[in-house]
């Protein structure tokens, strides 16, 4: 919360109007795509991995990741109304597509760390994808007027949520991800948790 209230303060006196406003729309776009792109389906695999053997895990992951693929091939090209409707500008479209996707895996993979009881470091990917960019951004925006502009912006956000993927990914290491990807999909349990997710997607888009 200090650090969202630092950004906007700091950007209402670093950045024209126009951008302030790109990036608050920005922000909202991101944040509801993401969920579109989980369609809540962590609802559902948290609650499975919690409660499965290590040994089980590591597959069930893999499935649910298949089931974000797959939505990724229905959402991303729907995604696009957004600009042929004029709510974002077409120059972010590329900014705006990496930083759906990385943050919805940083979000994915930060709820797998608290399932496998690593809730410590699911807390630090999440501070490190939400907040501790922010106090690069800004300091480095008031000390050098050449990075005074909203592509600073989009790139620290996404080096901060690359970053916190990477961090994710190496935190989850070792757990036998490779004899994982030699099982068969579970499909079954993923229509499961398909069923399970569509009870809450209408909540949370209210």
């Amino acid at each position: 919360m200090a650090s969202k209230f630092i950004l906007i303060v700091s950007f209402a006196k670093l950045l024209k109007p126009a951008e302030v406003g790109v990036y608050g729309l920005m922000v909202q776009w991101v944040n509801s795509c993401v969920m579109l792109a989980g369609m809540q389906f962590f609802l559902f695999s948290t609650r499975s991995l919690a409660g499965s053997s290590p040994d089980k895990q590591p597959a069930m992951v893999r499935d649910q990741f298949v089931y974000h693929g797959i939505l990724y091939l229905i959402a991303m090209p729907l995604f696009l109304i957004i600009f042929f409707r004029g709510w974002l500008p077409w120059e972010i479209i590329g900014w705006f597509y990496v930083l759906v996707i990385c943050e919805h895996i940083s979000y994915e993979l930060q709820r797998i760390l608290a399932s496998f009881g690593m809730a410590v470091k699911s807390n630090v990917i999440h501070t490190v994808r939400t907040g501790a960019w922010v106090y690069v951004a800004v300091p480095l925006m008031f000390v050098a007027a050449a990075f005074r502009h909203i592509n600073t912006v989009w790139m620290l956000w996404f080096v901060a949520s690359f970053t916190s993927v990477l961090m994710s990914v190496y935190m989850l290491r070792g757990r036998g991800w490779s004899a994982a990807l030699m099982q068969p999909i579970n499909w079954a349990w993923i229509k499961s948790g398909v069923r399970v997710a569509m009870y809450y997607v209408p909540v949370t888009a209210t």
